[in-house]
């Protein structure tokens, strides 16, 4: 039993750093998403004033 919890303590050690990568990209992939779509919406939004402010 003492070697099942001492395999168990040691995993998460070496898994970890792979996952929190994974994490850390998936994080920043989000976000690069959430910007990207941001300017879009931002574009759009100005384009549409753009149009109402040119209507008489």
């Amino acid at each position: 039993m003492e070697g099942l919890g001492e395999g168990r303590r040691r995993e998460p050690s070496g898994v970890y750093p792979l996952s929190h990568r994974k994490t850390l990209s998936n994080l920043l992939d989000a976000f690069l998403r959430v910007l990207c779509s941001s300017v879009v919406t931002c574009y759009r939004l100005s384009t549409e004033m753009g149009h109402f402010s040119r209507m008489p």
